[in-house]
């Protein structure tokens, strides 16, 4: 019989031990490690309380105890337990009596019964004792699950437990009176944990995505199924290492089983961006490159930050429009003149302003000047020599 718990620290030093004198023996494996497993090998009926301490340097020594049940095999059954159930005929009889109540003394007859659960499960044991009988019912879980026991007594006891983990478990029955013989009948059903979610199915989500810094940029939104889902972004790397969260800040959204993502990234790089859906005990990935790139007429600096063109002579730099207004001011004069590719008979005195669109937007540009006559171009490009 074997039963598993967890050490913290995973390399402290674990004994287990069986108190009395005794043939039976019980030890720990591994030596080491935050998962270990404890074995008894009994020679004897009968419950072997079994205790396990730890000890490491520096902290309290943390002692725990499970009790292991050998029955008497002529006593117990094995049960093969199904989601619609069958009805097993038992008997109570001199010879098989309880682990939990009387003594040598005064015998409580017991038949004891074992069934195996693959996968979490809800499960009902009913007991149906012959001419009405008082009864005794206890469903006693393996040592190790974080199961407490169930107990309940009654003409017809009943249990129900939801959410049973994995194991073997074993069920006592006990006519209510000592040194009563009876029969009875004893029903178990187990009914198999909801299924696992199915994995989550994208499509349309692209392998590939070009962005550049300091513009807004969205993911073109992908279906996923099932809609229950919920994704996520998980992770963002780039060149195999975590990103900062400045570095790509990524917001997503989703509607009825449709995502999309949208962001402004700092610096250049060749990121992977990896989102999570999520389910009721489940989660898949799914990933998807996003090259950033620095704007044009842009150096890339070796943090993949972006320096800016120099601000020509005659130039003022606005900044970076993202929605709103941004507003300057000036004056003409004899050291900055309009280049004659824009207006012959000149000379015509000039004034430049550079401004960055942050996404794809309508522009208006406004110039209030007292004089009557004046002219305004808009070039693309960092610079007066851009195309009209």
């Amino acid at each position: 019989m074997t039963a598993t718990f967890t050490v913290t620290p995973a390399d402290a030093s674990c004994r287990a031990l069986l108190l009395g004198l005794t043939a039976n023996r019980a030890s720990i494996s591994p030596r080491t490690g935050a998962e270990r497993t404890v074995t008894v090998k009994a020679v004897a009926v009968g419950d072997l309380k079994v205790y396990v301490y730890c000890t490491y340097p520096r902290l309290r020594r943390s002692t725990a105890r499970a009790v292991f049940t050998v029955r008497d095999p002529a006593c117990s059954e094995a049960l093969a337990v199904t989601a619609a159930g069958v009805a097993r005929r038992g008997r109570w009889a001199a010879g098989c009596t309880s682990s939990q109540r009387g003594n040598a003394q005064t015998p409580y007859y017991a038949r004891y019964y074992t069934f195996a659960l693959a996968a979490q499960s809800d499960v009902t044991v009913a007991l149906a004792p012959d001419n009405d009988a008082p009864a005794y019912l206890d469903l006693v879980p393996p040592p190790g699950v974080g199961v407490e026991a169930q107990r309940t007594e009654g003409l017809d006891p009943r249990i129900s437990a939801a959410d049973l983990p994995a194991g073997n478990y074993t069920i006592e029955t006990t006519h209510r009176d000592p040194r009563t013989a009876g029969g009875f009948a004893i029903t178990v059903t187990a009914a198999s944990a909801a299924a696992a979610p199915a994995a989550v199915t994208v499509t349309g989500l692209a392998a590939r995505h070009d962005a550049t810094v300091g513009r807004l940029f969205s993911l073109p939104s992908f279906d996923f199924e099932p809609k229950e889902a919920v994704p996520s972004v998980k992770s963002v790397t780039v060149s195999g290492q975590p990103a900062a969260p400045s570095d790509l800040p990524l917001t997503p959204a989703h509607l009825n089983g449709t995502a999309w993502a949208v962001g402004t990234p700092t610096r250049a790089g060749v990121y992977t961006v990896v989102f999570a859906f999520t389910q009721t005990g489940r989660e898949d990935t799914r990933s998807i490159i996003v090259d950033v790139a620095c704007p044009d007429d842009h150096t890339q600096r070796s943090d993949r930050t972006c320096e800016p063109p120099a601000v020509p002579a005659c130039t003022e730099a606005l900044g970076v429009v993202v929605s709103g207004v941004l507003e300057g001011s000036g004056s003409w004069d004899s050291g900055c003149t309009l280049p004659a590719v824009r207006r012959s008979g000149g000379p015509f005195y000039a004034k430049h302003y550079m401004f960055t669109l942050a996404i794809d937007a309508a522009v208006t540009i406004d110039v209030t000047s007292r004089h009557t006559d004046a002219y305004l171009f808009l070039l693309k490009g960092h610079g007066p020599g851009g195309a009209t």
